[in-house]
């Protein structure tokens, strides 16, 4: 099994073509004993799971490759760390595909509403379903016509989570929480 021919004229004149070349993690094909090679979903799969994975200035001639993932792996899992996983993500993937118009809206979009989401969610609230993004993602991909009230749908569920009133807090008694076992060490108010 040879490898196939990567012709980059091929790629401009045909953008729709299925994209192949190296598989990611690399190694040897064990039938042919070259290079083991992936294209299509696989290939595609495989370029953004590198692309995560791989540290801004790790690569000597890209410095600003990369998602930085690995940064953040055994940070804690709280919505910060979300936040800033979602925008390395979405950021990473737009400057890998060179569109600087993107690049631009991501940037903004995501840290802006990274930060709202996070001032202003409720608290104890779910975050999105794990299926939210893959159906709308799925529905981008293929060009479905739901995929504009799919978004709707999603941001109005976002917005529903917002709480931008502030909590109404009851006043905080130090003494039950520093008094011994709990107690008040205020006297008890009478009744009149």
């Amino acid at each position: 099994m040879t490898a196939p021919r990567l012709d980059p004229a091929r790629a401009i004149a045909d953008p729709d073509r299925e994209p192949r070349g190296f598989a990611f993690p690399f190694r040897i094909d064990q039938q042919s004993g070259g290079i083991a090679w992936t294209e299509g979903a696989a290939k595609l799969q495989s370029n953004v799971l590198h692309l995560l994975q791989t540290n801004p200035g790790e690569r000597v001639m890209r410095r600003d490759y990369g998602g930085g993932l690995r940064d953040v792996v055994q940070d804690p899992n709280d919505d910060v760390l979300r936040a800033l996983a979602q925008h390395r993500i979405a950021k990473a993937i737009a400057e890998a595909a060179g569109n600087n118009i993107l690049v631009d809206m991501l940037r903004d979009l995501v840290s802006r509403s990274s930060l709202i989401i996070a001032v202003y969610r409720a608290p104890g609230t779910p975050f999105c379903p794990p299926d939210a993004h893959e159906e709308l993602a799925t529905a981008l991909e293929t060009r479905n016509p739901a995929a504009v009230d799919l978004m709707l749908r999603h941001l109005d569920h976002v917005l529903a989570e917002l709480q931008f009133e502030p909590p109404q807090h009851k006043p905080l008694d130090l003494g039950s929480i520093f008094g011994p076992h709990g107690k008040s060490t205020q006297p008890a108010k009478r009744k009149t």
